[in-house]
């Protein structure tokens, strides 16, 4: 890099070798480009770093130049218009437009505004052709800083606004905090102070903390600050500036210490302490005048003139202001000269100099014409090359759009015969979709049909061997146990008959009814066997669905063929568990097994209609859920040697 560095500074001092100079560069990039096949490839890197190299040394070289140069400076020197034109040689677009922004910064800091914006547009030009989000961003907010230097906030603030966007889709957090703090002085200049607070404070959030960005925690507090000051809150004002200074102190900037004590003087002018006032205007003067930046010395005169006149000290408020203005004329600010005469005016009024007092606000009213006409005059310039500016993208715009007007007409009608073809395609798969569909909606209402005619066999078959157990206890004469039955079998045929509609009930409901149903059982059986109800942890009854009546058959036949007949005391379990996507249901006894039962002799007349008419239910559940369902019967004395038997119950988990 230095290499370079030192070549083009050879070439700057001595322009009539910079052609050969330019040759003797491109040599050297291709032969770094190339392979030697007696040597192999030569260890330099390619040809598009060693020309951001370059590009950077002439960058590096301009700065350094453009910071030693008194007086007028150039902003676009001889060291920018070789990497202006090695950059476009090699289509280095970013490079470009980086190289225009910095032309455009040099511009608007001499106030030449509309040479500031003109080069301002080439960079947005090459950043809107590249797509490039975060380029689009950072000249947008360069252009807004232009905008807003000549006080044409309204455009400074749609500039912000678009930075911010384009911020936002870069993801680039300084690039967004930059933009909503412009957007915030923005505000501050329409004296909307409250605004300002909030975009400063949004700016603040996007500092981030790892690392910590003090030098932009510094600008943004003081920005706030100072809003809190023109808001007249001077607490607030005392925390963030005090904030501010520390900051200042901690990162070593004499610079930002300055500008916090000048401000710290201005809050306590408004608090009316004009000895604070005037121990922070000094600081801030003694530091302005080692870093030696003449505006900042000029403001902390008036300031500090500001302050001894309201201390009835005229003498040396009179020196400062003086001194404010000789400076102001040295450097040629028209507003320090407005500024220091408006003052001057005002201190010769309070001493009786009427003359002096007359002379200098002749002066200062001059000088605020001069700048009016001055501002006016850049302003039309500014507007004028923007004007320009989208007129020429206008006319871009209009001329692609008739390209692409007849590019679209030239390629209609050999799309037009692929359309119609594609629409008669869609429209033959949407008949054979609709088809399909009706298909499959008469299947599913067939199955919803079948599975509510098995429930209408399978109450029935409920009642039947209900209404039995109720004849028993005529035959018996027990009229209070067949009244107390009847009550609670009314009730139990109410809850099933509510459920007897619905494809799935909740399992809160279908436990209400089971356990009615067991009730009823005990009664009949007096109290011969016990049972419980499990359910796994996570299962929740109130949102859980099962199909109605789908486990009251297996319980029927564990007390009709299971613990009915046996001398100890029954005891039923009736699991509910959540496996994955599947609800497991468990019936257990500990009556007979089903090699006893089998051995015994059953009624006549008797049919187990039960399994039945459950085997086709799952069946049906499986065809309409197209997830597998299925029941196995374990007989317990084959497996492991214990009474009972037990029916597992596989269904897919459903939830209301």
């Amino acid at each position: 890099m230095q290499i370079f560095q030192l070549f083009f500074l050879l070439l700057a001092k001595l322009p009539a070798l910079r052609s050969i100079g330019y040759l003797i560069v491109w040599v050297a990039l291709c032969m770094a480009s190339c392979n030697f096949p007696d040597k192999g490839a030569l260890p330099l890197t390619n040809t598009k770093n060693i020309t951001n190299q370059v590009i950077d040394s002439l960058l590096q070289l301009s700065d350094k130049q453009y910071r030693n140069t008194e007086g007028v400076k150039q902003p676009l020197d001889n060291y920018l218009k070789q990497a202006i034109e090695i950059a476009k040689i090699n289509n280095h677009q970013r490079q470009l437009a980086n190289i225009y922004n910095q032309v455009a910064k040099r511009y608007r800091n001499i106030s030449e505004y509309s040479l500031a914006i003109s080069f301002h547009r080439q960079s947005l030009s090459i950043a809107n052709q590249s797509h490039d989000d975060e380029l689009n961003a950072k000249t947008l907010h360069e252009m807004a800083v232009t905008f807003r230097r000549i006080d044409d906030n309204a455009q400074a603030l749609k500039l912000y606004m678009q930075a911010l966007e384009w911020a936002e889709s870069a993801n680039d957090t300084l690039l967004i905090h930059s933009a909503l703090n412009g957007i915030g002085n923005v505000y501050i200049s329409y004296n909307n102070y409250t605004d300002a607070i909030e975009y400063f404070k949004r700016s603040l959030n996007y500092l981030g903390t790892h690392p910590r960005n003090l030098l932009g925690e510094a600008i943004n507090t003081n920005n706030i600050g100072e809003a809190y000051l023109y808001l007249h809150n001077t607490d607030s004002a005392l925390y963030y500036l005090q904030h501010s200074y520390n900051i200042n102190v901690l990162i070593g900037s004499n610079l930002g210490q300055a500008i916090c004590n000048n401000s710290l003087g201005m809050v306590y002018m408004e608090l009316k302490q004009y000895t604070q006032a005037l121990e922070h205007y000094q600081k801030s003067l003694d530091i302005n005048q080692q870093i030696g930046d003449l505006i900042y010395v000029a403001d902390n005169h008036r300031n500090l003139g500001n302050v001894y006149m309201q201390l009835a000290q005229y003498p040396l408020a009179e020196d400062h202001l003086k001194k404010a203005l000789e400076i102001g004329k040295n450097i040629g600010s028209k507003w320090q000269i407005l500024e220091a005469n408006k003052i001057l005016s005002e201190l010769y009024s309070y001493t009786f100099k009427t003359q002096l007092a007359l002379e200098h606000m002749r002066e200062s009213l001059a000088y605020k014409d001069s700048m009016t006409k001055e501002v006016s005059r850049q302003n039309a310039e500014a507007m004028d090359v923007l004007f320009k500016a989208e007129k020429q993208e206008r006319e871009i715009i209009i001329l692609k759009q008739d390209a692409e007007l007849k590019a679209l007409q030239l390629s209609r009608q050999r799309y037009l015969f692929l359309g119609i073809a594609t629409v008669l395609l869609a429209l033959a798969m949407f008949v054979l979709f609709a088809y399909r569909q009706r298909k499959l909606k008469n299947m599913l209402s067939e199955m919803s049909l079948e599975q509510k005619l098995l429930r209408a066999q399978l109450n029935p078959h409920f009642v039947f061997n209900s209404l039995s157990a109720v004849q028993n206890f005529i035959l018996n004469n027990d009229k209070k146990a067949a009244s107390e039955y009847l009550v609670n079998f009314s009730r139990l045929m109410r809850n099933i008959l509510m459920g007897s509609g619905s494809d799935f009930i909740l399992l809160e409901n279908e436990l209400q009814i089971l356990d009615d149903y067991l009730k009823l059982q005990q009664l009949r059986f007096q109290n011969k066997f016990d049972y419980y109800f499990e359910l796994s942890n996570g299962l929740d009854p109130q949102t859980c669905q099962v199909p109605p009546m789908l486990v009251q058959p297996f319980i029927e036949n564990a007390i009709e063929h299971g613990v009915r007949g046996i001398e100890r005391q029954g005891v039923i379990f009736v699991r509910f568990t959540k496996q994955n996507e599947f609800l497991v249901i468990e019936v257990e006894d500990n009556g007979k097994g089903l090699q006893e039962q089998t051995a015994e002799k059953q009624p006549k007349n008797h049919v187990s209609m039960a399994t039945k008419i459950t085997k086709q239910r799952m069946q049906n559940l499986q065809n309409l859920t197209k997830k597998p369902c299925y029941f196995e019967i374990i007989d317990k004395p084959i497996q492991n040697n214990s009474p009972g038997v037990l029916i597992k119950i596989q269904i897919p988990y459903q939830e209301e």
